[in-house]
Order: structure tokens, then sequence, then C-alpha cells
């Protein structure tokens, strides 16, 4: 008899290439929001969803991962575990992204070029103290604490500092 894991339920903002995605994400409560974000299935499961400006929720949404653009995350949720990894250096960044751009920051060991460390990214990447113009995407000059964003959706990257 399998049981499931204690879960938690993380609300989300997702800018997708359709609008702007608001929902529940249930997440084993000992893994990482990053990681579940990032696992190899090509959908997300949602729950309590809206879709773009509709009045009412969906009680189920599954968000295809490849359409969304970058996530907002909700404040006090550390995706990565950062506050475990002090030595990181931050970066910071402009992703341009098919319908506008995300500025934040994004931590890198130190010594590695973010060439280097773009070149080997698969999955969304964190971005803290971020600011999103993605106003076609539902997210029009929002501010974020982090923001999580589809490097595979990125069409450039340039580093600002």
């Amino acid at each position: 008899m399998s049981t499931k894991p204690e879960q938690r339920a993380v609300t989300l903002r997702a800018a997708t290439s359709a609008g702007l995605v608001e929902g529940t994400l249930h997440v084993a409560r000992l893994h990482l929001l990053l990681d579940a974000i990032n696992h190899g299935h090509d959908f997300v499961t949602l729950t309590d969803v809206r879709v773009r400006d509709a009045n009412e929720r969906v009680p189920f949404f599954a968000l295809r991962r490849s359409e969304t653009l970058a996530v907002v995350v909700p404040a006090g949720e550390d995706p990565d575990d950062r506050k475990q990894r002090p030595s990181l250096v931050d970066h910071e960044v402009t992703c341009l992204l098919p319908s506008g751009a995300v500025r934040g920051r994004v931590a890198l060991v130190k010594d590695v070029r973010l060439s280097d460390w773009l070149a080997g990214q698969r999955g969304f990447i964190v971005m803290r103290e971020s600011r999103l113009w993605l106003g076609a995407n539902g997210l029009s000059e929002d501010q974020a604490a982090v923001v999580l964003v589809n490097s595979q959706r990125v069409v450039g990257v340039t580093e600002l500092g």
C-alpha cells in the first residue's frame, strides 16, 4: 500500500503563451519547489485555477511547462533552498522572452561565467529581486521576490553588473 507524502500547497501565478494562469501546486513537504516545477513531465498539475481573467476558478488544470514563460513564487517560499548555499554569487541579469522580459538576480558558483552556466540550463531558473514586463501574458510591470523563468523560452540574456 502506497501513501502520499505530506504536502504543502503553493499558490503560483504563471505567465504563459496564452495569458496568466493562477493556481495551487501541491509539493511534497520535503521537496523543493524548483524540483517540482522542473520534474521530467510535460505538464504541471494545478488545482483551484483561474485562467486569464475568468471570473470562475476550475478545480483542475494541467499546465504545459513548455508554454510557461515565468512563474511568480509566493513570498516566503524558497524554491531552491538558497539560504543553505551562502557561497553563491549574485549576478544581475535581464532575460528577454518572446513577449517581454524579466530582470533580477541569478546565483552562480564563484568564478563560473554566466554564459557557461546558461549553457547547462534545461528547466526553470531562479531569479530573485525580480521585475517582470510580460503585459501580454498577464504580468505587466510586476515586482516579485522570486520568479522562475523557463530557460527554454529565453530569447537572450544580458548581464547588467
